[in-house]
């Protein structure tokens, strides 16, 4: 097989299962809707991430990253997303529809820091986007917002407090 020009299809899945369908040739050159698109990671040399995306760069921090699940923050906003083949992703599919999905989504902090603000209260509907609250980490305010459409079931935390990377901040109960 001519390593050269391979190129292969992967699935950007959101949280909340859209999938995002692109094509990477050579392990560079990216396609989205057809449309080419050069990315790069920069690493600058006071110790901070650039993401250059067709030449516009923005802010990068890979807050985690498990096998093919990745949490980011770009530009101070937090992502959560896997990438999957066509295989996989069929394979997750099929995996979903035999186990039952959980009723509550848990809000987790993606980083260490000072809770500013928390913006819901406990029985609030909230959407997909929406603003919970504001997370003070190395002098930035990062809003975390909601990843699904439900009612807060639960606020763990109150403003001031210190969280560490992964404590437990909101229960959304799904809708």
């Amino acid at each position: 097989m001519n390593q050269k020009n391979e190129e292969n299809t992967l699935i950007a899945l959101s949280k909340d299962n859209i999938e995002y369908t692109f094509t990477v040739k050579n392990n560079y050159e990216y396609s989205y809707k057809e449309q080419k698109i050069k990315v790069e990671i920069i690493e600058e040399a006071d110790g901070f991430s650039i993401l250059s995306a067709n030449g516009i760069r923005y802010p990068v921090e890979i807050v985690s990253r498990q096998q093919n699940a990745y949490e980011i923050l770009i530009n101070g906003v937090g992502y959560s997303f896997s990438v999957e083949t066509p295989f996989s992703l069929n394979r997750k599919k099929l995996l979903a529809t035999m186990n039952p999905t959980t009723k509550n989504e848990i809000i987790k902090a993606p980083m260490p820091g000072r809770i500013l603000e928390i913006m819901v209260t406990q029985g609030q509907s909230v959407n997909c986007g929406d603003a919970l609250l504001v997370l003070e980490a190395m002098k930035m305010q990062n809003t975390i917002i909601s990843h699904t459409k439900g009612i807060i079931s639960n606020i763990i935390i109150k403003p001031d407090d210190t969280v560490g990377k992964d404590d437990l901040l909101v229960e959304i109960e799904n809708l």
